[in-house]
């Protein structure tokens, strides 16, 4: 009778149906720029459906100039949002009173640095006495500090907002130019002008760029869903560097169309050096707590309360820095 009654239960559940996979988790990305080379990890991760298999149903957006800015965004998003901003900008942001979290960063460098053209004969910051140097005007603290860094102030030059200009350099209107060494720089050399690159991280400029970051309700509700989205967006980076001109064929095809693959090749061998430029391949994301300190206008008030570490990937046979 037990026997049976055993077969009969057994016989029972092996009819049940299949239980069906749970429903991916919805996910926006908003970025602070275009769908280009400067986000190819997260685009080639998209692209290849990486997401999805780790149960995120991603949408990735690009900057548009009529909406509002990244950090607005994310924060009036009603799902589970993600932005990717400078870290300069986060700071201003929490310091604001903006309801955000720093969980990991794409570029433990900042892209930011100066450029002159080869037969300048221009390859030190301190070369650049007495020189003009072109700039966004919202440039200005970061050229003070490399300046600063050389033993020079902004008196030592003169700077000149140019936007995002890139023939000034070429025509002799300007002498050095600050700009993405990722962008500018790879545009300027794949029109023919080779040009001398000074990393601003290599010249007293500390920052995390192209930060990843959401709303503190988003860090605490969904900590899982957002360290399945890192491990992802890092494979994705880690097959764009494997493959730049690839990656740069499916930018373009899918986002870009007018931009060229030199370019966009270009620019994710340069960006590969500054994914991995503080921990080395194995700590891919990770910030530290007094690099975040050496960004201007930072305090360690505002960088506890803007930075979450939970998420972080530790280095090899390193503990996870910062606060839990």
């Amino acid at each position: 009778m037990v026997l049976g009654t055993r077969l009969t239960i057994l016989g029972a559940e092996e009819l049940r149906p299949v239980t069906e996979r749970p429903k991916p988790v919805r996910l926006m990305v908003q970025l602070d720029w275009i769908k280009n080379a400067q986000f190819a990890g997260v685009l080639l991760a998209e692209a290849r459906g990486w997401y999805r298999e780790a149960g995120l149903e991603v949408e990735v957006r690009g900057f548009e100039s009529d909406k509002p800015d990244t950090v607005q965004t994310v924060v009036a998003h009603p799902g589970l949002a993600v932005g990717v901003a400078d870290g300069s900008a986060l700071l201003r942001a929490r310091a604001g009173g903006a309801p955000i979290k720093a969980f990991a960063t794409m570029f433990q460098a900042s892209p930011l640095g100066i450029v002159t053209l080869k037969t300048s004969g221009l390859t030190t910051v301190a070369s650049l006495r007495g020189k003009t140097i072109g700039l966004h005007g919202y440039d200005r603290p970061q050229l003070a500090i490399m300046l600063r860094h050389a033993g020079l102030t902004m008196a030592d030059v003169t700077a000149i907002d140019i936007g995002d200009d890139v023939h000034s350099l070429p025509t002799g209107r300007i002498q050095a130019q600050v700009c993405y060494v990722i962008d500018e720089a790879v545009a300027l050399e794949t029109s023919g002008h080779a040009v001398n690159t000074m990393f601003g991280h290599e010249n007293g400029y500390k920052a995390y760029a192209q930060v990843y970051f959401t709303t503190a309700v988003s860090m605490g509700r969904h900590a899982p869903e957002l360290a399945r989205f890192l491990e992802v967006s890092n494979r994705g980076w880690r097959a764009a560097v494997a493959d730049p001109e690839g990656t740069a064929l499916m930018i373009i095809e899918r986002h870009q169309p007018k931009l060229k693959v030199d370019y966009q090749a270009g620019s994710i061998q340069l960006i590969a050096k500054l994914l991995t430029a503080e921990t080395g391949s194995e700590g891919m994301g990770r910030m530290r707590r007094e690099t975040w300190l050496e960004t201007a206008d930072a305090t360690p008030m505002l960088v506890d309360q803007l930075v979450d570490w939970r998420l972080q990937p530790p280095p090899p046979g390193a503990m996870p820095m910062g606060k839990p």
